[in-house]
């Protein structure tokens, strides 16, 4: 709904313009360019307006534009006092004609209008005199008929002023719709244009308005065939309009040099000299418009050119043998890294930039072409830039000649090469390092795929070997798929769409990222042996990229193999009479894990029957995490990616307590169509990891009040430290108990270690729960404060420990009252160089400040 009322609100407002411009256009015919003595305008400007709004307009907006002009029309030659029948007949013909001739020109031009060819004028033209010449057919008939007058000289009036009405307007058609909207944003240019437009005016009006014969009206073409040049066919357009108004208007009121003419010889003056300036205009403007179109493709040429340079590390110049002139391109600049704003072109500075080194190469080269002409291979060459870098360029210079075969310029052009040698030197250095390590294998095969066509790359002794073939004979001669067998093939067939089973592999190395397959590989003389193959995908420092084949001999192991089996029960023998739990594991891709055999240590350790324990699942003996872990490991297992575990695992107990057992494992896939399977071994480590655990803590902690120790505290101040730019400040308070020898020596060391006990459990509840308490010997503790705002609250807290201490102590024989010596030492979160030594010792000073100040105090450290 909103769509169709603004449509419709664009043709009402098309209408509305349309009919005001139709009633404008024709009063000015009609008031200011008819003569009252012939009865008829010398040109009808709404002609040719008619025609470029159609023209320019969707043909879905012509109803309402033909309609607005058609009453605009009809209301103009009625107000100037035509009788009906003849407004009438003047209106008919009219719209005929300025609907055929828009009809045809949207025909032969659906994209738009634009005379920017001969065949494109030609075109119009024909439209244009076709529908003026239908039009005016009905208007001499139906004036004929009214004996308004003879059919000829109608027929002539009306063709002459509608024609020349369309001839004014047609500078228009010669720019595109963008044009036009762009025209009218050129603020310079309309600047210009003012100027143009009042010297043309002050000329017309000089030729016409006056009743002399001394200046000839062709002057009037100097200013508008300057705007034709400059200004662009719109700006052309009106320029050429004003002069036709101030030519008729002046000449029919009996001035200018037409002025005393007689008749239709005065009116043939008129349309004569106009027809004459449009003709001109039209042919300056085309000739401008081909200069511009010339120059823009010029430029767009010339930024093509620089573009392709910046992208291919090229530039050109050009060397006037004769003159000695140079022109260098923008590439060219950058190559030599210059500013072209600020250096002019010239031989001796670009030979300046030559590496010293290779001048007399370049310049010596050059000179010969410029004598002889003769073309030279490419030189190499570096070129030093203002900053310092240098860059290895390739130069080509060909000679231009003349009719007499002299050499009269040198074309030159320099391509960077830097990028392009250092990757030939990385490719070259990178394949000998690569040639000398395979070099060095010789009981490993190992060879080298080209990835895009199979063939041979490499082929180090070791292939040599076991395949029996010399690296010469294979290397870009054969494709690695010749070293497979038919069972090779048929088992690569089954897995991929591909014929080929080395594609196939490839295929898989680049989808994996690595590949390791057993296959049957053919030797040269048509022997075969099981081997392994590990491919891996490799790209050169160039972009190349190749496959590394790694090719071992398996006929040993494939023979292991079948010892193994022959001793199955001497393993059975061992198997169940192991000190240490051992099962087989099922390792199916589908459920791997699945216990299919155990020894008695086993049932031991799980505490379970071995009934219980077959067909349940390793998973389910143990504890999270570690069955999450273990589920993962067993997925490695079965599909190929690990072949042995070793790792503690918590198990499941049936009492309380950990359980705790070093897992072993081993992937055994059988030679033959069997499935694979896992041996499990499982040591029962728990005693042992109790007793580290045990010895960790007791080696960490003070084994009286079970409060870190020393070592611990300075490992989480270092560990606090580290972070105070992100926690902020560090205390550390000293602790020193005033009166606890006496105690000790008093009531015995019983009595004093339960006094320490009780001293750490309140030191503990005066501190966060962020801090960290710690014994450091004897009767000295010391409080770890990570992230104190400001030293007042690490006072506080010395304050709080010296007054809980102060408080009488309950033992287990007598009750005892001591006192504290408090030192701290602070950290900034943006001091540099504090070390837990340094603090430890700072608190340190400060706690022996404050005995000597009296004890029961807290001291800051002032260092």
């Amino acid at each position: 709904m909103t769509g169709r009322l603004g449509a419709a609100r664009r043709e009402l407002a098309h209408f509305v313009l349309c009919l005001v411009l139709a009633v404008a256009l024709g009063q000015l015919a009609l008031r200011l360019l008819r003569d009252p003595n012939l009865h008829t305008s010398v040109w009808w400007p709404l002609a040719g307006a008619g025609i470029a709004v159609l023209a320019r307009l969707n043909p879905r907006s012509w109803p309402a534009a033909l309609g607005g002009i058609s009453l605009g029309y009809l209301v103009s030659v009625l107000e100037y006092g035509y009788d009906p029948g003849a407004a009438i007949g003047i209106f008919v013909a009219a719209n005929i004609e300025l609907l055929a001739a828009s009809a045809v020109l949207r025909k032969l031009f659906p994209t738009g209008v634009r005379l920017n060819s001969p065949r494109h004028a030609f075109l119009f033209t024909v439209s244009v005199l076709a529908g003026v010449s239908f039009g005016a057919f009905l208007y001499s008939f139906s004036q004929y008929l009214a004996s308004e007058g003879t059919f000829g000289s109608l027929w002539s009036a009306y063709f002459r002023t509608h024609a020349l009405g369309i001839l004014l307007v047609s500078p228009l058609f010669l720019v595109a719709r963008t044009g036009l909207r762009d025209a009218r944003r050129e603020r310079r240019l309309n600047l210009e244009w003012l100027a143009q437009i009042l010297t043309l005016v002050a000329i017309s009006l000089l030729v016409f308005a006056l009743d002399q014969h001394l200046i000839v009206p062709i002057v009037c073409a100097l200013p508008l065939l300057w705007g034709g040049l400059r200004l662009g066919p719109v700006r052309s357009m009106v320029s050429l309009q004003a002069l036709g108004l101030i030519t008729t208007v002046c000449t029919l009121r009996g001035l200018g040099p037409f002025g005393d003419e007689a008749g239709w010889q005065r009116a043939w003056s008129i349309q004569v000299f106009l027809v004459v300036l449009t003709l001109m205009l039209l042919f300056i403007v085309l000739v401008a418009q081909a200069r511009d179109a010339a120059l823009q493709a010029s430029e767009e040429r010339a930024a093509a050119l620089a573009k392709a340079e910046e992208i291919t590390g090229t530039g050109s110049g050009v060397l006037n043998v004769l003159t000695g002139e140079v022109t260098w391109s923008p590439g060219m600049y950058r190559q030599l890294g210059l500013d072209p704003a600020t250096v002019a072109p010239a031989a001796k500075r670009f030979f300046s930039a030559i590496h010293p080194q290779d001048q007399a190469r370049v310049v010596d080269s050059i000179s010969r072409m410029s004598q002889t002409g003769q073309t030279r291979e490419p030189l190499e060459y570096r070129l030093i830039r203002p900053d310092g870098s240098q860059r290895l360029v390739q130069g080509r210079t060909e000679a231009e000649r003349n009719e007499d075969g002299q050499v009269v310029r040198l074309h030159s052009t320099i391509y960077d090469i830097t990028g392009q040698r250092a990757a030939e030197l990385a490719r070259s250095k990178a394949d000998s390092e690569l040639h000398a390590i395979l070099g060095a294998i010789t009981e490993t095969g190992i060879v080298g795929t080209d990835a895009s066509t199979g063939l041979v790359t490499r082929f180090n002794a070791g292939a040599e070997k076991l395949l029996g073939y010399r690296a010469a004979e294979v290397i870009g001669t054969l494709q690695s798929s010749a070293f497979h067998t038919e069972r090779t093939r048929e088992a690569a067939r089954a897995r991929g769409e591909n014929d080929d089973a080395m594609q196939v592999f490839l295929d898989e190395t680049a989808s994996l990222g690595a590949f390791t397959e057993q296959i049957t590989a053919l030797r040269k003389d048509g022997s075969e042996f099981p081997a392994q193959l590990s491919l891996t995908p490799y790209t050169g420092p160039d972009g190349s990229r190749e496959y590394i084949g790694v090719i071992i001999d398996l006929s040993e192991a494939m023979q292991a193999r079948v010892d193994l089996r022959e001793s199955e029960t001497k393993f059975r023998l061992a198997f169940d009479g192991a000190p240490l739990a051992m099962a087989i594991l099922g390792l199916q891709a589908a459920d791997p894990g699945v216990i299919l055999q155990v020894n008695p240590a086993m049932c031991a350790f799980a505490q379970r029957s071995e009934a219980q324990l077959l067909q349940t699942h390793l998973i389910d003996l143990m504890e999270e995490p570690h069955a999450t872990r273990a589920r993962h490991n067993l997925a490695l297992l079965a599909g190929g990616q690990l072949d042995h575990v070793s790792v503690d695992r918590q198990f499941r107990r049936a009492g309380e307590g950990e359980l705790w057992g070093r897992l072993s494992t081993a992937a055994v896939h059988p030679a033959d169509d069997r499935p694979p399977y896992l041996i499990l071994m499982i040591e029962d480590i728990t005693d042992r990891r109790e007793l580290t655990e045990r010895l960790r803590h007791e080696a960490a902690h003070d084994p009286l009040t079970g409060l870190p120790n020393r070592s611990q505290l300075r490992e989480r101040l270092d560990r606090a430290l580290a972070a105070k730019a992100r926690i902020g400040n560090v205390a550390v308070l000293y602790i020193d108990l005033d009166g606890f020898k006496a105690v000790n020596d008093s009531q015995g060391h019983s009595a004093g270690d339960e006094l320490l006990i009780q001293v750490a459990d309140r030191i503990a509840a005066c501190v966060r729960s962020s801090d960290v308490v710690a014994r450091l010997g004897g009767d000295e503790f010391a409080v770890l404060c990570p992230g104190v705002p400001d030293q007042d609250t690490a006072l506080a807290i010395g304050r709080s420990i010296i007054a809980t201490l102060a408080e009488e102590f309950e033992l287990s024989s007598a009750y005892a009252r001591i006192g504290a010596s408090v030192g701290v030492a602070l950290s900034g979160a943006d001091e540099e160089g504090s070390t837990a030594s340094a603090l430890l010792e700072a608190a340190d000073g400060a706690m022996y400040r404050a005995k000597r100040d009296g004890k029961g105090r807290v001291r800051v450290s002032q260092r």
